[in-house]
């Protein structure tokens, strides 16, 4: 029995050491799905929409603040997010503030 386990360390090993030195490069790295805008700003469209949708949740529950927040938040994640920003400016209106979603809709129509 202790034969069969050293033998299989042994081999085990012997293996090991002839695999060292070789580098398996991937065909595609995580980086090369990083997308940017004209600008070269990184723009993550999967946590814009991440946060839109726990910022539209947050809405109809009637957490207004934390909706505010997760809009501003996808935002962050995609500047050129206007369905975002949609939903941001209507929800500053109905928030009173009606200046900042004043300036967000200039924006969106720039």
């Amino acid at each position: 029995m202790t034969r069969i386990l050293y033998g299989s360390i042994i081999l085990l090993l012997v293996l090991c050491v002839s695999c060292t030195g070789t580098t398996v490069k991937p065909e595609k790295a995580w980086h090369d799905d990083i997308k940017r805008d004209a600008t070269g700003k990184v723009v993550d469209r999967g946590c814009a929409y991440s946060y839109f949708l726990k910022g539209r949740s947050e809405e109809l529950t009637g957490n207004l603040e934390e909706a505010l927040e997760n809009y501003e938040e996808a935002l962050a994640c995609d500047e050129n997010a206007d369905f975002v920003r949609n939903h941001l400016a209507l929800l500053l209106s109905r928030t009173g503030r009606k200046k900042q979603a004043l300036m967000l809709m200039e924006e969106v129509v720039a």
